[in-house]
């Protein structure tokens, strides 16, 4: 902070007091420069007015070069008091002036320059930041750069952290390979170079999403279930377990290949049409439309699930779904659209469900041997139950039908039992799936499927080895690539000892943060929103209150339904802005709601036309310099002057509670600008209701004294005339 200086103009008409001080925002520098004083006249008069202010910084206390200069046009001066921020416009230009050894400050008001220059000298402990260009001592040019840091973690070895390492002892293109998932969901593999300690990848393989692209990527074992368009739900995580066979339908021409297990459909007579989810397969009716896979060698034994969407309106064939044949006639069979019933080595039973209205709908069949359990589901329902075929068993290797019901292995078909309608998304399970796995193939009505991969996503494993020498991983970051932003996420698992890790934070792609836990925040104590500003004079420390939107920002700024309302400053001069007061505008607030959407790439917190207004917490409020003392407790609300506050006096809000206490009158030298409060939704009005009476008295009282205190002043100023002649 500088010391209070008195700047004489040239014409000795104006007196100048001012305190400049560098502005506490953490951030990069350059820092803007803040200037707060008081203007006043030969006299002592605090002067009130409008005034050109200019400011210009030089090389030497006279005459030299001048390094930077702005001008405040216009500028509104209330009561003496003079503040504003130098630098904001062009900080660049300021930092460049402030890298000269010395710099001296003139203020030129309507036209007048005031003398003499003042010497920019430093805060208590600035000096030492002077090491900070060299970090103890040693040139940044000497540490390491990123990429050989991470070149070392790459290749598992130590490196000399106190200079560059030698690259080629580190990590050589024999070492590793580098992998790619294509865009069929496949790991494959490329090469890896050292080529000028840079390590690159090159994709050798064909029909990749990228090129050149390393990827560290962790592969599962065993079928890894990758969830693709359509799927939404899958509560417990179970139903690619036990998952012999999908088809999801979606390939024309004459032949239907799975997506999960073996067994190519042959097509006779049907055509690929829109389906539920993609395509699905249209089946004409008569002995020639069918779907085939002979031999089918993934035929459940003792339980089974069938799951398929269906749509049809035929009222008059049988209509078969779905049929299986080891033996002569059927082993299963699912039939009937009229009357649906179950069929399962020569036992039948009917279950009177009516399928063929033409709609959409989830069809799922269940049976086990040990207790002959028959289920059907229609659209995620239990609608039907029935026991057959106790202790039988389906054998494998016979021929899978869709559209037709075997007389004979492959064949002796009839045209009033086949089916007419589509059918889509056929899946087969080893086993009896539970109520909530068939709801969440239904989706309400959405419909659900698979498709499998070798592998889904990356993760970097910390090991640590616990005290009886086992090796653990004490966390975990990993990455899991999904269809869409909700299923894509980047998160950390972590553990205590003799538990499991646990997810802990989740990271998604659309930006959504979700944490397991407390969240703690070390920075300023309180809890702020952005909102729009009328005018860019409104500063941290003012008192804001509602504005009319069409006068304060275009309507190209509404981008949505909480752009539409602009804050001014507040104050007890009109009738209306004594209800409609906001909040205090903070600086650098702990929390900040509401950023702009380019906050994470350019790391501006709050944009331009906006400031950020405390919504709860500990904020400095700009403080009217002609208002009463304030003890710490007292409610604080509106002054007269726009944008300040004062203790309350009976009207307007009570939007604070002071935290500290402070007084104007009498004090000699300049008055502290702002205090503490705090901000909650609680305040609005004091805990009883004011006496207007004596708060207008207690006013008067303080403006006498303040008239006492310049007639003080000014005897005393007569006194020391008197004492020198």
């Amino acid at each position: 902070m500088f010391p209070n200086v008195t700047l004489r103009s040239l014409g000795v008409s104006i007196l100048a007091i001012f305190v400049f001080g560098m502005s506490a925002a953490v951030g990069a520098t350059p820092r803007p420069l803040l200037y707060d004083g008081a203007l006043l006249s030969p006299s002592g008069t605090k002067l009130t007015g409008t005034w050109d202010v200019s400011v210009s910084l030089f090389d030497d206390m006279e005459g030299g070069n001048e390094l930077y200069s702005e001008a405040f046009e216009s500028f509104s001066v209330v009561g003496g008091t003079v503040s504003f921020v130098l630098g904001s416009n062009d900080p660049a230009s300021l930092a460049a002036a402030f890298a000269q050894n010395n710099v001296w400050l003139e203020f030129h008001i309507n036209g007048e320059t005031l003398l003499p220059r003042q010497w920019v000298v430093s805060v208590p402990y600035t000096n030492i930041a002077g090491n900070s260009e060299r970090l103890g001592g040693v040139d940044a040019s000497e540490y390491l750069e990123p990429p050989d840091v991470g070149l070392m973690a790459y290749s598992n070895e130590y490196g000399d952290l106190d200079g560059t390492p030698t690259l080629a002892d580190l990590i050589l293109d024999t070492d590793a390979d580098a992998t790619f998932l294509n865009t069929s969901g496949d790991i494959v593999v490329g090469d890896l170079e050292l080529q000028g300690g840079v390590v690159s990848a090159t994709n050798t393989s064909e029909g990749n999403a990228g090129e050149d692209v390393l990827v560290v990527a962790a592969q599962t074992t065993g079928t890894a279930q990758l969830p693709v368009p359509g799927f939404t739900v899958d509560p417990t995580g179970t139903l690619a377990s036990g998952l012999v066979n999908y088809w999801p339908m979606d390939t024309p021409g004459g032949t239907v290949v799975p997506s999960v297990g073996t067994g190519t459909f042959t097509s006779f007579s049907t055509t690929s049409v829109a389906g539920i989810l993609g395509n699905g397969r249209n089946f004409t009716g008569g002995v020639g439309s069918y779907l085939i896979v002979n031999p089918w060698n993934s035929a459940p034994s003792t339980a089974v699930t069938i799951s398929l969407w269906m749509k049809s309106s035929d009222t008059v064939n049988a209509g078969s779904l779905f049929s299986y044949a080891k033996q002569v006639d059927n082993d299963l069979l699912l039939y009937n659209t009229q009357d649906l019933a179950l069929y399962v080595t020569g036992q039948a039973a009917a279950s009177a469900i009516t399928l063929s209205d033409g709609l959409w709908h989830h069809v799922v069949a269940t049976w086990r041997s040990s207790d002959g359990a028959g289920r059907f589901y229609v659209d995620g329902q239990l609608i039907w139950t029935t026991t057959l075929a106790v202790g039988a068993s389906l054998g494998n290797g016979g021929s899978l039908v869709l559209g037709q019901d075997q007389d004979s292995i492959g064949g002796g078909f009839s045209g009033p039992q086949s089916y007419i309608g589509v059918l889509d998304e056929l899946a087969i399970w080893s086993r009896v799936l539970s109520d909530q796995e068939i709801a969440a193939l239904w989706d309400n009505g959405q419909g659900s499927f698979y498709r499998t991969t070798g592998s889904f996503g990356a993760a970097i494993s910390l090991k640590l080895t616990d005290p009886s020498g086992t090796t653990v991983d004490g966390a975990r970051l990993l990455a899991q690539l999904g269809e869409n932003a909700g299923e894509t996420f980047v998160g950390m698992e972590t553990r205590t000892a003799g538990a499991a890790l646990k997810r802990t934070l989740r990271f998604s792609a659309d930006g959504g943060l979700t944490l397991k836990g407390n969240l703690t925040v070390s920075g300023a104590p309180d809890f702020a929103e952005n909102v729009f500003v009328s005018d860019a004079d409104i500063r941290p420390g003012h008192v804001v209150a509602l504005a009319p939107v069409a006068n304060s920002v275009s309507a190209a700024k509404i981008n949505g339904p909480y752009d539409g309302f602009v804050v001014q400053k507040a104050s007890l001069m009109t009738g209306d802005e004594q209800t409609s007061w906001v909040g205090v505008v903070g600086m650098n607030s702990g929390a900040v709601l509401y950023a702009p959407t380019t906050a994470v790439t350019d790391g501006e917190r709050t944009a331009s036309d906006q400031r950020s207004v405390v919504l709860v917490g500990r904020v400095l409020v700009q403080l009217d310099p002609e208002g009463p003392p304030i003890h710490a407790g007292d409610p604080v609300g509106l002054s007269t002057t726009s944008g300040l506050a004062k203790r309350y006096g009976g009207t307007g809000p009570v939007f604070a509670q002071a935290l500290e206490s402070w007084e104007c009158i009498g004090r000699t030298g300049n008055c502290p600008r702002t205090i503490l409060v705090m901000v909650y939704p609680g305040f609005g009005q004091p805990n009883c209701a004011a006496d207007n009476k004596k708060a207008e008295l207690n006013d008067r009282l303080h403006r006498v004294a303040a008239n006492l205190s310049r007639l003080e002043e000014t005897l005393k100023r007569f006194n020391d005339i008197d004492s020198f002649d």
